[in-house]
């Protein structure tokens, strides 16, 4: 239960201090450990793009390359074969996989085929698709396929995870209270844009950690050790940051 420590926290601070409050930050190490321990939901990867690739090289349940492509200018090459889509689908869904994650070579710059392959898949068999064009802008076709199958696998562990935290604040009367939480450069998003984009809170407990440390200090220049039950994590402070 990962709300345990947080719901003995808010029942020993000072009631009249906890009334007063209008916004919480919430860093975890759900995200890290998952990808650390391989849990999350399993999730399909369709890939297009114009060269060959070597689908082994994406460390997930179900992977697969399909027609389609666009050139660097966000031209299209080769056009989406719609049943090929709908295949795919069908074969991530029989192999036990629960959402599907969906990456176009070029694909910032014209996501068209991303988002036609995320409509084809959900009306053919339900299941949801993260694409890689709506998580970042940068163009290595790779990291945006596993940014995009990462996040995909993580979304209902931290919606679980904000879910029973809200709750947790709301019986401490604290449910109207604006819920944050820490992104792994140590910035904060909303929770409600966390559930959607989970991927951004990996790191996000070191960078906690690094944010506090630093405040406790004083110190311009320091290493910061994160040691939890599944990773350690060590950052360093130069110049105050």
């Amino acid at each position: 239960d990962l709300t345990r420590g947080i719901r003995a926290v808010l029942t020993e601070l000072p009631r009249s201090q906890l009334a007063q409050v209008e916004r919480v930050g919430l860093s975890t190490t759900l995200a890290t450990n998952a990808f650390v321990e391989k849990k999350g939901r399993a999730v399909g990867l369709l890939l297009m793009c114009p060269f060959s690739i070597d689908e082994r090289a994406f460390p997930f349940h179900f992977v697969r390359r399909i027609s389609g492509s666009m050139d660097m200018q966000g031209q299209e090459k080769d056009p989406i074969d719609a049943d090929q889509v709908r295949s795919f689908a069908r074969e991530a869904m029989g192999a036990g996989c629960q959402a599907l994650a969906i990456s176009g070579f070029a694909s910032v710059i014209n996501p068209q085929h991303e988002i036609e392959a995320a409509r084809l898949a959900l009306a053919e068999t339900g299941l949801h698709a993260v694409c890689g064009h709506e998580l970042t802008t940068r163009l290595n076709f790779v990291d945006r396929a596993t940014t995009a199958t990462m996040n995909a696998r993580l979304i209902p562990l931290i919606e679980s995870l904000i879910d029973a935290v809200q709750a947790a604040l709301e019986d401490h009367g604290l449910g109207d209270a604006l819920l944050m939480v820490v992104k792994g450069d140590g910035s904060q998003l909303l929770a409600e844009v966390a559930r959607r984009v989970p991927v951004e809170t990996v790191l996000s407990g070191p960078a906690a950690s690094v944010v506090g440390a630093a405040a406790l200090f004083g110190s311009q220049d320091a290493f910061v050790a994160d040691l939890g039950g599944t990773t350690l994590d060590i950052a360093m402070i130069t110049k105050g940051s």
